[in-house]
């Protein structure tokens, strides 16, 4: 799906420390992953449309709607190379919504942030990268 692409800006921190924990454990608060995304076509404000993050002790994916503006965001969600089901967020601004996978500890993982219409499950565009990493 080839969507017109505009100016992103993507701030990624990636967590140093990776606990040990069995699979299907609830996200603990060390994130190794965290991405901020910015569409500069849709707001002149400064801050991020959303925020995804990865949490390696215990296999969780964690989105937030960071803005007010009638939209969904998306991640979309890549585990050993195979595309998952879309993870939605459509509850609105700083509300949070997580999924959990039992992943053996070095299974390659990946995700991208999206905004869309979760009425339609329309993506409506998405930044130009993903992040990657490992359970």
């Amino acid at each position: 799906m080839k969507l017109k692409r505009a100016a992103f800006v993507i701030l990624a921190a990636v967590g140093l420390t990776v606990a040990a924990a069995g699979p299907g454990q609830a996200a603990s608060g060390d994130i190794n992953a965290t991405w901020c995304w910015l569409a500069h076509w849709y707001s002149i404000y400064p801050t991020c449309n959303a925020y995804g993050d990865f949490y390696a002790d215990g296999e969780s994916f964690k989105l937030q709607d960071t803005r007010a503006d009638g939209h969904s965001v998306v991640m979309r969600i890549w585990i050993d190379g195979d595309r998952k089901s879309d993870l939605w967020n459509k509850y609105g601004d700083g509300q949070y919504v997580y999924r959990d996978y039992a992943l053996a500890e070095g299974t390659p993982v990946k995700f991208q942030l999206c905004i869309g219409e979760y009425s339609t499950k329309t993506v409506l565009d998405c930044q130009d990268k993903t992040w990657s990493g490992h359970a």
